[in-house]
């Protein structure tokens, strides 16, 4: 049920609806939490009913390639409530694609320089698509160099305090 802390600024809830220890202790960034699919559902219907549509006719071809779909879009939703910046590219980016798809139909409809002009009108919004994904790919990568720094920073740390962790770990052992 964390995943109600993760939407809480797309869907809020009341606290009546969240057992209180989701509200209380989210999991770690390296635990599995288990999926509430019916409220991730519920929030892609909101915000991108296209999306919602896919996922349902995966759902019924594809229930494999449906769980992995839905943990994608439950790592989507959790960025977004972190980081209000990814939630704006992803919405403006949905907004392109459905320009493009749009002008997409017109160009196959008209001729001559009005095909140009779409076309223009195509490359111009792929290239602001385009970096709208870059722009995310940056901001994901420097999330995980954060998480690596860390890491290693835990490493070192472990590494200068050794022989300690050691004795610890002995004394631990021989006291059960």
């Amino acid at each position: 049920m964390w995943l109600w802390l993760s939407l809480a600024s797309v869907a809020p809830a009341g606290p009546s609806d969240v057992p209180q220890e989701a509200i209380l202790r989210p999991p770690s960034e390296d635990e599995e939490a288990p999926l509430d699919e019916a409220e991730l559902l519920e929030a892609v219907k909101q915000l991108d009913p296209l999306q919602y549509e896919r996922l349902l006719r995966l759902k019924l071809r594809d229930s494999v390639g449906f769980q992995a779909a839905l943990r994608r879009t439950e790592r989507r939703a959790a960025r977004a409530a972190r980081d209000p910046e990814a939630l704006a590219r992803s919405t403006e980016s949905r907004g392109l694609i459905q320009e493009l798809l749009g002008l997409r139909d017109r160009y196959r409809v008209v001729s001559g320089d009005e095909r140009v002009a779409i076309r223009a009108q195509m490359v111009g919004k792929a290239l602001t698509l385009m970096e709208l994904k870059q722009a995310e790919r940056r901001a994901r990568l420097s999330e995980m160099q954060a998480k690596l720094d860390k890491v290693q920073a835990e490493v070192d740390q472990r590494e200068a305090n050794k022989d300690r962790l050691v004795d610890e770990y002995v004394d631990a052992l021989l006291e059960r």
